[in-house]
């Protein structure tokens, strides 16, 4: 037996833009956990200097520790999709049902 849906779809005949919005704000906390991860990871490469460490050391450490920026393949599809980062949660661009 299928589970009654609480809040069903709106517009059955389109894709679920509900499901669609859940996964950019997946995908922005995901990247919102690298980013703070890289950036403590970089301030933990530089506090474990001595303070006297040439610019040549302080380069080699920021270079070891920093895991990069986060690379996802296809990462632009919710541009595609909704727009902006900032933008209200409604489709804008096009989805092939």
């Amino acid at each position: 037996m299928l589970p009654v849906s609480r809040h069903p779809p709106a517009h059955r005949d389109k894709p679920d833009a509900g499901y669609l919005w859940g996964l950019r704000c997946l995908s922005l906390a995901l990247h919102e956990i690298w980013d703070r991860e890289r950036k403590r990871r970089l301030d933990a490469s530089l506090a474990s200097l001595h303070e006297h460490a040439t610019a040549e050391d302080r380069l080699s450490s920021l270079r070891t520790a920093d895991i990069g920026p986060l690379q996802v393949p296809g990462g632009e599809i919710f541009l595609q999709l909704f727009g902006d980062y900032h933008a209200s949660g409604s489709l804008s661009g096009y989805i092939s049902t």
